[in-house]
Order: C-alpha cells, then structure tokens, then sequence
C-alpha cells in the first residue's frame, strides 16, 4: 500500500512537471523599458505577431520602466533574464562583456529576410550592436542628429538659408560656415538692420545648445573621439583638442544664449517660441506636433548638421537594439522572434536603422513631418554612435568635458582637460 501510494505521488509529479514544461514551452519573454502608451503599443505588436506565430511561440511582455539596467543586471546575477531584451547602444557592450548575451552571428548571417540582413543595416548603427566584431543584437530604431531651420527667421531676419540639394539643406556646409550664418542673426544685438521686422528681433539668436547636440559631435568634426574602435583614450589627441576648441568657439560666439538661459526656459521650448533660426536635435523629435509661436510647420526647413574635416556629416546617432540572453533555452526560437518583431517596429519607430528604411517611413510620416524624409535618409548616412566601452558611462564625459565647456567657455582650457580626462580613462581603463 505505501509503495503504491509514492508511485503514486510520483506520477502525479511527473504528470505536473510535464504539464509546466508544456506550458513555458515556446514562451518567449521580452523585456522592455516601455510603460504607459508606448508599453501599449508595443503590447498590440506583440498580440499581432503571437498570432501570426500560429502557436510556435507566445512572445510574453516584461515592462521595467524604472531603473532598467540595474534590475537587469540583477537578473543576470540571478540568471532569470529574459529571452529578448532591450538594450541602447551604451550598455550592449557591457553586458555581452559579462557573458549575459548571445551571439547572434550566425542566425543572422543564415536569415532569409533581406531587410534584416546584417549589409542592409547602417554599418555605423550596426557596430553599435557588436562586441568583439560578434553580432549580439538586431538595431531597431535610429534617432540622427538632424539641423532644423526656422525659414521664417531666417526670411524676416534676412539671412540666406545654406545652399541645399534634394531638398535637404547645408549638403555641403561645415562648421566655419554654420558660423558665419549663424552670426548674420541679432544674437542679442538691437541696432541689427532687421529687428522688429515679423518675428526678427534682438533676442533672436541664430543657433541653441544646452548640452545637445552631445560633445562628440565636436570631436568627431574634428577627427578625434573619447576612446578610439580599439577602446583606447584618443581624447589626448591632436583631433579631439581641436574638437574642444570648436565647441569654446562656437559657445564664445555669441550664436546661442547664455546655457543657464537655455536651462531656464528649457531646450525645445526655446525653439518651439520662435526665438531661433537653428536647432539640432534628432530626426524624431516632434516638434511639429507641438505648439508653435509666431510660426508654423510649414517654415520649417530640414537639413545636415555642417560636416567635419573629413567631408563627412558626422551626426550622433541614439540607437537601441533587441538582444537575446545567453540563457535563453531555444536560440532558434528566439531569434526568430526577434526577427518577426524588429520587423514590427520598423513600421513603428522613426527611423528604422537599415538602407531600404525609406520603404517604411513612407509609411509612418504623415502630414508636415514627410517633409523630413529627404534629410533622415542623407543623415543616417554618417550617423553613428560612440565606442562604448563598459567603462564608458564611468568617464563621464558630460561632467569631465561638455559641461565645463558650457558653463564657462572663456576659461575652458582643451589641451589642460584633455590631459586631465586621458589620465582619468587610462586609470580607468587598467582597472
């Protein structure tokens, strides 16, 4: 009788074990820094696709909108990272440094969906999703910096826009020459010839910064960077002092005002109030769903940020990519999920990081923002990320560099602070 009561019992286990093996077989859990209406949306891809999966796979959301990347480092120490994961471009390095990722080389090079195979994607945007020269995750989305102009300033101020071919302006500009437009506007100055003119007047400035576009933009004009593809300190370099010195020019210019202005009365509102020729910010932003003043969506103009020495209109690109943990228990399953959802969100997010992504943004823009599509094709031409180095976020290039330069540009002093900045990444760097 008790041998047959534990055969019993026994059966019953193994009858329960089965039925929860069953159960998670073919669950794919995918974790999101989403929440509130872009967690919705992202929730309606993921009801479509599971459909068109028939069963194969059920993609199961997990929403962690605070403190993402500490909580996913926690459930890689605990080994209960999800299936699929998003990351941005400056924590895929890190975590495929820890063994947490995994390689998705070979899947990729092996995919029958030529939109996502790995030449389609933009190699800068792409990079920013290897480690080691390894691919571990698929870009998703692509935000480049992109010049927006104000043409109703630029009429009423009378400045000459920068010449412009395919309806994309400042093709062929660099930074002397974004100067030189940019002073032609009062900047502050009431004996301007045009002030009082529609919208001109003395508190038009021709360009804002408040810390964007992001420092390296300088750098990389320049030819210079933080760290270079070797992940070693080229902030000491020739290049990159003389990126510095572009940022203290174009600060000690009088172009912009004063950052503690810009701070005060926010970045984008500054714009939106009809106060600026010039802003750089990136192609997503929605400025033109916004109130306007003074204005409308149809003054706007598109175009580059000016190019650097090397011909090239290096923009800062924000990128995200999905990746798949190590631990996932069918890698094949997986990707291919993440392969039917990367597809999904090309059709959601502008702009999707790959050659033929024209073919979806006709498709996502609408209204006054189609006007863009010329300029966000050219821009992803260039645009690109850092070389993100697990150390990376450590040097703290904002509080080491950028904001020294912003609060006080006459006392800035590049050669002393890229000497300062190249110590502190070497020691770093040989932790």
């Amino acid at each position: 009788m008790k041998r047959l009561l534990i055969l019993t019992l026994l059966f019953v286990t193994v009858l329960g074990l089965s039925a929860c093996k069953n159960e998670d077989e073919g669950t794919i859990r995918f974790a999101i820094w989403a929440g509130g209406k872009e967690l919705e949306e992202f929730q309606a891809i993921v009801d479509v696709v599971n459909e068109e999966a028939d069963g194969e796979f059920t993609i199961v959301v997990e929403s962690i909108p605070d403190n993402y990347t500490q909580k996913l480092s926690t459930q890689v120490a605990g080994g209960q990272l999800a299936d699929l994961v998003w990351l941005s471009q400056d924590n895929i390095y890190a975590f495929a440094e820890m063994g947490a990722l995994y390689d998705i080389t070979d899947l990729n090079a092996a995919t029958e969906t030529t939109d996502l195979e790995a030449s389609n994607f933009y190699a800068n945007i792409l990079q920013t999703a290897k480690y080691d020269d390894d691919l571990y995750g698929l870009p998703w989305i692509a935000n480049p910096v992109i010049t927006y102009f104000n043409q109703k300033i630029f009429t009423d101020c009378g400045v000459d826009l920068p010449s412009a071919t395919g309806g994309v302006l400042g093709t062929d500009w660099d930074w002397a020459e974004f100067k030189d437009i940019a002073l032609e506007f009062p900047n502050g100055d009431v004996n301007h010839p045009n002030v009082g003119t529609g919208i001109c007047t003395a508190d038009t400035y021709g360009w804002i910064t408040g810390g964007w576009p992001p420092v390296e933009m300088y750098l990389w004009a320049e030819g210079g960077d933080v760290l270079d593809s070797n992940f070693e300190s080229a902030i000491n370099s020739t290049e990159s002092i003389a990126g510095m010195q572009l940022a203290k020019d174009l600060l000690m210019s009088g172009i912009t005002p004063d950052v503690s202005t810009v701070w005060d009365q926010g970045f984008s509102e500054s714009w939106l109030n009809g106060n600026i020729a010039m802003i750089m910010a990136g192609a997503a932003d929605d400025f033109e769903l916004r109130g306007l003043t003074g204005f409308t969506v149809d003054d706007f103009g598109y175009g580059l940020v000016p190019e650097g020495v090397d011909g090239k209109h290096h923009s800062f690109n924000w990128t995200a990519s999905t990746v798949m943990s190590a631990s996932t228990s069918d890698p094949e399953l997986a990707y291919k999920a993440m392969e039917a959802m990367t597809l999904k969100f090309f059709e959601w997010k502008v702009t999707p990081p790959i050659k033929n992504g024209i073919d979806f943004i006709d498709t996502m823009l609408d209204g006054s923002k189609i006007a863009s599509k010329p300029t966000i094709m050219e821009a992803l031409k260039d645009a690109r990320g850092g070389n993100y180095h697990t150390a990376y976020n450590e040097i703290d290039v904002w509080g080491f560099l950028f904001e020294p330069i912003l609060m006080d540009p006459a006392s800035f002093d590049p050669v002393s602070v890229a000497q300062t900045l190249e110590d502190r990444i070497n020691t770093i760097l040989s932790r």
